[in-house]
């Protein structure tokens, strides 16, 4: 297999002689294994900075993989950079099937180059000549469109710069932003932690509180047990006091009956103490008659004549009745 740096400058080739030791050059940094092909995975990142659709790029690959292997040799991958810089640059579209004049010389049979081809009548070098010819013409075109590009270039270069201050204003005002952001973050940071710290303190006032609550549930429970017991004891207290107040009305009537029989019976023991008394008053009487009678005395003796007499009310009054006295064996008889 040949190589470009090899292919005669004289060969009516599409790719020029100024540009293949630039498309080596960029070849050898892209094989990077060195084994004299590059396949789509090497190559992708330098077409894709062509600034050229997906479309344009596999329809160049396809042109320039001239044997269908899915990977370009030196030639074939100098043959698809000439075909991106004419797009990029010249704005010339890739043909649907290569020219003869774009098929790599490597490729080409000894009559299809016209090298060493003894049936022309164009003598070698003035063909020779006519190459050459054109390749200075296609140099100043060359030439022509790199001061293109520069220009352009240059433009693009002030574009930037315009657009380097304008990030880097912009880098300023978001560093300003940042420093802010990160005061704001650190704020932020800070009142989460703290935050936090409440949460954690709300959290053990909660397992405290539920753990009062549980204990104050429980002596609920006991209470309201407690007061049914109290409310059945209560009910109970009531019935009994309510017979209590029965059996107490009972006894209050009994009581006043009593009192009233009390009352009465009072009221017969003042008579029967008058009459005691009056009684008592008459046998002291009778003693002292008895005494004046012994004494022989019988002047001196009291009126017994009336006795005792029974009173309306069931007491005594005394109805002494004057004794008789008869005399027999210096003794007496009383009689009432």
């Amino acid at each position: 297999m040949s190589c470009v740096c090899c292919v005669n400058p004289a060969v009516n080739w599409v790719v020029p002689v100024a540009d293949r030791e630039k498309y080596k050059e960029i070849f050898k940094n892209t094989d990077t294994d060195n084994d004299g092909l590059v396949n789509g995975g090497d190559v992708i990142e330098l077409f894709m900075n062509c600034t050229l659709s997906q479309t344009m790029l596999a329809q160049i690959w396809g042109l320039a993989d001239t044997k269908q292997t899915g990977k370009l040799n030196e030639e074939q991958f100098a043959l698809a950079m000439h075909l991106i810089q004419q797009k990029v640059n010249k704005g010339i579209d890739p043909p649907s099937t290569l020219t003869p004049d774009m098929i790599p010389p490597s490729e080409r049979s000894a009559s299809s180059d016209g090298i060493g081809y003894t049936g022309s009548t164009e003598p070698t070098g003035i063909k020779e000549l006519d190459d050459l010819s054109k390749e200075i013409s296609h140099l100043q075109r060359d030439s022509f469109d790199l001061q293109n590009n520069l220009e352009r270039e240059s433009s693009s270069l002030q574009d930037l710069e315009s657009q380097k201050q304008d990030a880097q204003v912009r880098l300023e005002e978001m560093d300003q932003q940042r420093s802010r952001l990160e005061g704001m973050l650190n704020d932020i940071k800070q009142k989460c932690q703290d935050e936090t710290q409440k949460i954690s303190s709300l959290q053990s006032q909660i397992r405290s509180q539920e753990t009062d609550l549980r204990s104050q549930e429980d002596e609920l429970s006991r209470t309201k047990t407690d007061l049914s017991r109290v409310q059945e004891e209560e009910a109970q207290l009531e019935q009994r006091l309510l017979s209590g107040r029965t059996q107490l009305d009972s006894i209050i009537k009994s009581l006043k009956t009593t009192q009233d029989e009390i009352s009465q019976a009072r009221g017969k023991l003042s008579l029967i103490q008058e009459s005691q008394k009056e009684l008592t008053k008459t046998i002291e009487q009778y003693n002292n008659a008895l005494k004046e009678i012994n004494a022989g005395n019988l002047s001196n003796l009291p009126d017994l004549s009336e006795g005792f007499a029974e009173r309306e009310d069931g007491s005594f009054r005394s109805t002494v009745r004057r004794p008789q006295l008869p005399m027999k064996d210096d003794s007496f008889t009383i009689q009432f």
